[in-house]
C-alpha cells in the first residue's frame, strides 16, 4: 500500500504541501482592465477556458470563483481531496480542483529526484539512494539474474493511492539500469507488474498506453491537454464503484498476500474500507507499517483494524511511530526479503 507519505522520499509533496501550491496556483489575479493575467498557472486558466468552450452554458467567472473560493479554503482543509468530497455536488469546484491537483502533480514530477536531468540521461540513482524505492529493489534483486526476475516480480503488487506515476517510472529506469537491458525490455518487465491506482493517476506513461500518453513531469503544450489528464483522476466522490473488476482485483490481491506492507500510508478510514478483504487473512500473514506523524493513540486503533483485516494475530502486525519509508526496509528487512 502506498500513500502519499511514500512518494514524498523522492520530494513529492504530501497533501499539506500540495494544498499550499494549489491555492498560489489558482490564485487568478488580472490587470487593471482584467484581461491580462499577472498572477496564478496560464494553464490551468487556459484549460478552465476550454471547458467553458465545451461547455457554453458555463460562465468562466463562476469558474473565477471556485478557484478563489478553493484557495480561500485551503489552510482550513484537510487536504484538497477532502475539501472537493465536501463539495461534491459542485461541478465547477470538482473540475477547477481537478484541474489544479493534475497541474500541481506534474510539476511535483517534474521537480522530483526522479526527474530526468535536463541532458536527457536516464535517472540519477544516486539521487534516490536513500529511499524506500531503491531498498525495494535491492530485496527484490538480491540473489537472482535477470532469468528469474520476472518470478520475483509476479510475487508483488502495488496499490497506490497517489496520482504521481513515480512508481513506475522507477521501475522502468531501475530495471533497465540493473540489468544493462534496454528501456522497451525493462518495460516489457514492469508491464507485468501488478500495480493499481484505485484514484487515478495524471495520464498513463507512454509506454504504458496505447495513445501518446503523459511523459513523466511533462509540461503540458495546451489547456485541453491539461482537461483531459483532469478527467483521469477520480476524489473520494468519485472512487470506484463497489461492483469494479478492479476493486474486486485489489481486495483478491489483499486477501491473498501473506506480507502486506503500508509505506506512506495515512490509514484514512475510506482508503481503509476500499482495500479491506472480502475474506479471511492468509494464514500466517504479517503486516508492517509506517506510522511516522501519527500518535500513539491513532496507533493503537489503526494497529487493531489491521489485526482484524489482514491478520489473525496481533503479533504479526509491525508498526512504528517514528519510521520513514526506507527506515522500515533498514527496520525489517529480513522479514521483507524475498530469497
Amino acid at each position: 500500500m502506498v500513500g502519499a507519505g511514500a512518494s514524498n522520499e523522492v520530494s513529492i509533496p504530501t497533501g499539506p504541501a500540495l494544498k499550499a501550491q494549489i491555492g498560489h496556483l489558482i490564485d487568478f489575479k488580472y490587470d487593471n482592465w482584467g484581461t491580462t493575467l499577472i498572477n496564478g498557472d496560464r494553464l490551468i486558466e487556459a484549460a478552465l477556458r476550454e471547458h467553458v468552450r465545451r461547455n457554453p452554458e458555463i460562465e468562466f467567472r463562476s469558474l473565477q470563483l471556485s478557484c478563489q473560493a478553493i484557495g480561500l479554503a485551503m489552510p482550513q482543509a484537510i487536504s484538497i481531496d477532502n475539501y472537493l468530497d465536501t463539495h461534491r455536488a459542485d461541478a465547477n469546484t470538482n473540475i477547477c480542483g481537478k484541474v489544479a491537483i493534475s497541474r500541481a502533480i506534474l510539476a511535483a514530477e517534474a521537480a522530483s529526484k526522479l526527474a530526468r536531468p535536463i541532458d536527457g540521461r536516464r535517472v540519477r540513482h544516486d539521487r534516490i539512494e536513500g529511499t524506500w524505492y531503491t531498498e525495494l529493489m535491492r530485496l527484490v534483486t538480491e540473489n537472482v539474474t535477470i532469468d528469474g526476475l520476472s518470478e520475483r516480480l509476479s510475487r508483488i503488487a502495488f496499490v497506490v493511492f497517489n496520482y504521481d506515476r513515480a512508481l513506475e517510472h522507477f521501475l522502468v529506469h531501475w530495471i533497465a539500469d540493473y540489468f544493462r537491458i534496454t528501456m522497451e525490455e525493462a518495460v516489457s518487465f514492469v508491464s507485468e507488474v501488478e500495480i493499481h491506482h484505485p484514484y487515478g493517476m495524471v495520464g498513463h506513461l507512454p509506454w504504458a498506453s496505447k495513445d501518446p500518453g503523459v511523459r513523466f513531469g511533462e509540461t503540458l503544450s495546451s489547456g485541453g491537454d491539461l482537461l483531459s489528464i483532469a478527467a483521469q483522476i477520480r476524489t473520494f466522490t468519485e472512487r470506484m464503484d463497489s461492483s469494479s473488476d478492479e476493486l474486486a482485483r485489489i481486495k483478491a490481491c489483499v486477501s491473498s498476500s501473506t506480507r502486506v506492507v503500508f509505506l506512506g500510508f495515512a490509514f484514512h478510514q475510506i482508503n481503509m474500507n476500499l482495500i479491506q478483504p472480502t475474506r479471511p487473512a492468509a494464514p500466517g500473514a504479517v503486516c508492517f507499517a509506517t506510522a511516522k506523524g501519527i500518535s500513539g493513540f491513532a496507533s493503537t486503533a489503526i494497529r487493531a483494524d489491521i489485526t482484524r483485516w489482514f491478520t489473525a494475530d496481533s503479533d504479526l502486525v509491525h508498526m512504528k511511530e517514528d519510521l520513514t519509508c526506507r527506515q522500515l526496509f533498514d527496520e525489517y528487512g529480513r522479514g521483507l526479503s524475498m530469497v
